[in-house]
């Protein structure tokens, strides 16, 4: 299974309360939250990893290149922002599968991505 994680934005309504970090790095039980996105992706068999960067993106590559996951990890640079839809196309061009779940890296859920994967009828484009 492959996942885009979508954490290229500036983090505006955060702004008061994590100014010199991306939203997805902000401190959450002693680890950045992308940290428990990222366990969590491990527990769901999730196997690459592509990071859709933007604003700040060294402070999260930085943090990447510290840590050992059990997945494949890429990411590509919006050197301008171009929202979510620009964010999700530019990392669909590195993608390998067919089929990958997009994720937002400040946003977190419980789901079995296996069981959606399995529940995912192919006559349709998309998921929700």
């Amino acid at each position: 299974m492959e996942c885009i994680i979508l954490a290229g934005g500036l983090g505006t309504r955060l702004s008061g309360v994590v100014n010199d970090v991306p939203k997805c790095m902000a401190p959450v039980a002693g680890e950045p939250f992308l940290a428990h996105v990222l366990q969590y992706l491990e527990r769901q068999f999730v196997d690459s990893v592509i990071f859709s960067l933007g604003y700040k993106s060294e402070v999260v590559i930085d943090y990447l290149r510290t840590k050992a996951y059990t997945f494949k990890s890429a990411w590509v640079l919006e050197k301008e922002p171009m929202g979510t839809g620009g964010g999700i196309k530019r990392a669909l061009m590195k993608s390998r599968d067919k089929e990958v779940f997009i994720l937002n890296g400040d946003t977190m859920f419980d789901v079995d991505l296996r069981a959606m994967k399995a529940a995912f009828d192919p006559k349709y484009k998309a998921m929700l």
